[in-house]
């Protein structure tokens, strides 16, 4: 599908109704150069939900693609607001169970766009992402709930933000959680985060 420049993915739960939770993803910096089909056939949240992987998912899932013009997630921010806004026209999703997920770029977009659209989203899961832990974004963190995933040997973008970003957020009593998986590297982690069931359930369950 497009909306405007913005070419996209959308599934569509089976038996569809109104008000139910809208997941959106946000590739990494590797398949700007490449067409958006390659995203189905990489492993990754994208393959996961194109498979069948996660079962009947009972949420609606938009993954769009962005090209080598654009550096971050957060540049097309109005796009991507434009997005939930055309999704919520045709299928009345429910405003108040909308989460953001993302790899690499897209975990760093993660961080950018609740920095920026603070009250849009009601959890975040930004995977191996950077952030820049100044009190101003911290703050803006603090209005969702997160769960952050990075891998030990990520050699592409050091764990450490996020690490001391969670840290932050947990010492103000905040819903944030770290899972840090051991030996993994860049592109291990999403393999094993969205490959994990009892996340995904979260990333359907989450509600402001």
């Amino acid at each position: 599908k497009q909306l405007g420049n913005l070419q996209y993915y959308l599934y569509i739960p089976n038996n569809h109704t109104s008000s139910m939770p809208l997941i959106i993803y946000l590739h990494g910096a590797t398949f700007k150069n490449l067409d958006i089909s390659e995203l189905l056939k990489t492993d990754g949240f994208p393959k996961y939900v194109n498979d069948g992987y996660y079962g009947d998912l009972r949420s609606f899932v938009v993954i769009p693609k962005i090209d080598s013009n654009t550096k971050n997630w957060v540049d097309i921010s109005d796009s991507l607001e434009g997005l939930i806004k055309s999704i919520n026209s045709n299928y009345s999703i429910a405003l108040d169970k909308v989460s953001l997920t993302g790899h690499s770029i897209g975990g760093t977009g993660t961080y950018q766009l609740q920095i920026k659209l603070p009250n849009t989203f009601a959890c975040i899961a930004p995977m191996s992402g950077f952030v820049r832990n100044s009190d101003e974004n911290i703050d803006a963190l603090s209005k969702t709930k997160i769960w952050a995933f990075v891998g030990s040997n990520d050699t592409v973008i050091s764990p450490n933000s996020t690490k001391q970003a969670i840290k932050l957020l947990k010492d103000k009593d905040i819903d944030a959680k770290i899972t840090e998986y051991q030996d993994a590297d860049h592109f291990t982690v999403p393999v094993l985060g969205y490959k994990d069931k009892d996340f995904i359930n979260w990333l359907v369950n989450c509600k402001k």
